[in-house]
């Protein structure tokens, strides 16, 4: 939108302005980034609207160094983070995250992990994980069989990349970033308690997450298993200091008595114990056909819905409404007094 010949915006509203500047273009990135995923290819817009994010972040973090973001505007971002995290995991693009980024992450979810596992009794932890201790890790030429298979049953067009990508994150690695925006969406933003259909997305991300980390990555033991469903007790023995949200999740997970939701504690047990073999047969192969009759393409479905209804969860930006010539909440004469002080 043009600032109009003759007029400049109140510099007392410099910061204002820079806020709903850097909320059209997060929000301009989430749109072309979910549009990636209906046309089910790559979308060169996306690419550049993320540079713009970037650009402008930087120099909204100079100008303003010492001012916290808008709710909205933070929550956006994480939403971006992780839209780019999950969808474009499995091929390398502008905005694949450095090696030492991804260490940093795999450290971060480890030891929320393994503190999370250290609160639970015996009796909580699932079924015996015992079967993985035997087969794993899988051959290098049957990862890469799954590999190109789990690429055939995604909506997404991943081109022509081969695997190996140095700096691929995992399921496993963004699975906690799709906990805690659930978390804030159904907490801070008070938006609807968990209902049996989140249960049975978040239990489809572990899932396949796990099915990724054994049938792609080359995991062995029981571990990932453990990492992936470690959700569900608390608090962590430790102040969660570090941004993540956490305890959040621990919160929106218990009743208001503190106790962890029944149909939580059931439905994850459910889910764990789809993935034990029964006797005779090698985790490998139950894990191979576990992938066949839980297919990529229906949870990254689900989960494009799921993104779609996250990004339709906060009303559009204020630039954005007045392209379109109001002001949710505002009169006619309180949006062109908006627009005067703003300069357009």
């Amino acid at each position: 939108m043009p600032v109009r010949e003759g007029k400049s915006a109140d510099p007392s509203t410099e910061k204002e302005v820079d806020e709903m500047i850097l909320d059209y273009l997060v929000e301009r990135a989430i749109q072309t980034l979910l549009a990636e995923s209906v046309v089910s290819h790559a979308n060169p817009q996306a690419d550049l609207s993320l540079e713009l994010v970037d650009s402008f972040l930087y120099i909204f973090n100079t100008k303003h160094t010492s001012q916290s973001l808008p709710r909205e505007i933070r929550f956006r971002l994480q939403l971006v983070r992780f839209i780019i995290l999950y969808s474009r995991r499995l091929v390398r693009s502008p905005t694949t995250p450095s090696s030492e980024a991804l260490r940093n992450l795999r450290r971060q979810n480890r030891a929320r992990a393994s503190a999370c596992l250290s609160l639970y009794l015996p009796t909580e932890r699932g079924p015996d994980l015992v079967a993985f201790t035997q087969g794993l890790p899988l051959s290098p030429h049957r990862r890469d069989r799954n590999y190109y298979e789990a690429l055939d049953c995604s909506p997404l067009d991943r081109g022509s990349e081969s695997k190996g990508i140095p700096s691929s994150p995992p399921l496993l690695d963004t699975l906690p970033l799709f906990m805690t925006l659930s978390a804030e969406v159904s907490l801070e933003m008070e938006q609807s308690d968990v209902t049996q259909r989140w249960i049975d997305l978040a239990l489809q991300f572990m899932l396949h997450a796990v099915l990724e980390a054994y049938l792609i990555d080359g995991a062995k033991g029981p571990s990932a298993v453990e990492e992936a469903y470690a959700w569900g007790v608390g608090p962590l023995p430790v102040p969660d200091d570090s941004g993540q949200g956490f305890d959040l999740v621990y919160e929106m997970l218990t009743d208001d008595q503190g106790a962890v939701l029944e149909e939580w504690v059931q439905s994850r047990r459910t889910s764990m114990e789809l993935l034990v073999p029964e006797s005779g047969q090698s985790v490998g192969d139950h894990l191979e056909s576990l992938m066949r009759q839980e297919p990529l393409h229906d949870f990254e479905e689900s989960m494009t819905e799921f993104l779609q209804g996250l990004a339709s969860l906060l009303p559009a930006p204020a630039l954005m409404q007045l392209e379109r010539g109001a002001i949710d909440g505002l009169s006619q004469d309180e949006t062109q007094d908006l627009k005067h002080r703003i300069g357009l």
